[in-house]
């Protein structure tokens, strides 16, 4: 693709090199840009790519593009070809329970028998290939870079984590979501956020990007699970715990050993643990049957998932002593 092409329409310059030349290979890290990439010099407040051009042009880069945050999104996905609507990609955000839900989402179709991907904060995965991550949500070079690996492997689905500073800086902008999922709304972030108020606009507007064909499934248990969909094109999809819902889950008893949860009407058992486990399991079935999965499939599938590393993990000793391994970062996720 010629860099003309690529950056057509959008709001960036042109700082070295010739617009009709080829792109090959984009970076916006000067320290890591190879010989003939197109270094994306990203504009900034305390830090500007400006500042870098030269050190990517020594690097070897055959041109440099000034350019904003949402511009950068826009140019990975018109490199990468749009890879996101290839395939069908399922976002979740919220405070807490992303990385259990989509973690378990990518283990559920897989069992199920489809090749998928996963973006989350423990790992990349593209099929059964293990990459490691820095963000919940990754930089968008890096995102359409690994939906573009998936579509060639033969992903079927990819299952991603949406945090709420990758909506506000951006990095999802340009991609299709098949399927967006709001888990819960606690304090968190606000050292970047600044108020719970702007916290909770950049997670909704996550949902307000959502196209008609979408599906935006939401816990109305959370006081702001309505809130999240109030504006979306995309069609509406309620569960609870507590009350009447597109779909449901009562916890009937719990045990260090598991659960025994009733979802639309029908027992399951699970070794998974915790009501915020059953939010968890809930959400995922209601994205797998609003996905097409058949109800029953679907719930043999979840009723053999194992909670995700670091996730309320048990070890049980010889001892008769349990350990519990946990990221618990937030005061109501403790």
């Amino acid at each position: 693709m010629k860099l003309s092409k690529l950056i057509n329409g959008l709001d960036a310059t042109i700082l070295h090199g010739d617009a009709e030349c080829e792109v090959h290979s984009l970076c916006c890290d000067s320290r890591k840009v190879q010989q003939g990439e197109v270094f994306l010099a990203l504009k900034g407040t305390t830090s500007d790519g400006l500042d870098y051009v030269d050190q990517a042009i020594e690097k070897g880069a055959i041109a440099a593009i000034h350019v904003d945050r949402k511009g950068l999104a826009l140019i990975a996905d018109r490199f990468y070809d749009h890879p996101s609507g290839k395939l069908r990609l399922v976002g979740i955000t919220g405070t807490n329970g992303k990385t259990t839900t989509v973690t378990l989402l990518y283990n559920l179709f897989r069992k199920v028998g489809y090749e998928c991907g996963l973006l989350s904060t423990i790992a990349n995965y593209v099929g059964p290939f293990r990459s490691e991550t820095a963000n919940t949500t990754a930089d968008p070079l890096t995102i359409n870079s690994l939906l573009s690996q998936m579509v060639d492997y033969g992903c079927t689905y990819c299952f991603m984590e949406v945090s709420s500073i990758g909506v506000d800086q951006h990095r999802i902008d340009g991609l299709e979501f098949a399927v967006g999922i709001f888990s819960n709304l606690t304090h968190d972030h606000l050292d970047y956020h600044g108020t719970f108020a702007q916290y909770l606009k950049c997670k909704k507007a996550f949902f307000d990007s959502l196209g008609k064909e979408a599906v935006a499934i939401t816990n109305i248990d959370d006081k702001n699970g309505m809130v999240m969909v109030q504006n979306t094109k995309a069609r509406v999809v309620t569960y609870s715990c507590r009350s009447i819902a597109d779909h449901t889950c009562r916890l009937i008893e719990q045990s260090m050993d598991g659960s025994l949860l009733v979802i639309d009407g029908t027992e399951v058992w699970t070794t998974l643990i915790g009501e915020h486990n059953a939010y968890n399991l809930l959400a995922i079935y209601s994205t797998a049957v609003e996905m097409g999965l058949d109800k029953e499939v679907t719930l043999v599938a979840l009723s053999a998932l194992k909670e995700a590393p670091g996730r309320l993990e048990t070890i049980k000793g010889k001892e008769g002593k349990t350990i519990v391994i946990d990221y618990a970062h937030t005061p109501d996720a403790l």
